[in-house]
């Protein structure tokens, strides 16, 4: 995997009661800004859910961000996380 620099630039928290969602999140990548991203609370913990889009002709979503190894998505997830703990 190559490496760039991702950074976590905003996150939109919410309250307790709110819901699942715990915050909105928008990271830059390197020199791309990336909005859309929501940090949910699961039943094993919190997890980061990328940015989607509705699909015109269905109930369908479409992911329009996501990482293409385990990997990625394991230091996206950790560097988002990191940043929600310490805001």
């Amino acid at each position: 995997m190559s490496i760039m620099e991702i950074n976590v630039d905003r996150i939109y928290r919410r309250d307790s009661d709110a819901g699942k969602i715990r915050a909105y999140v928008d990271i830059s990548i390197g020199d791309y800004g990336i909005k859309g991203f929501k940090l949910i609370e699961g039943k094993h913990g919190l997890f980061v859910q990328v940015p989607t889009r509705p699909a015109s002709n269905s109930d369908k979503v479409y992911n329009i961000f996501y990482p293409k190894t385990r990997e990625a998505r394991e230091i996206l997830e950790q560097i988002i996380i990191n940043a929600y703990n310490q805001s």
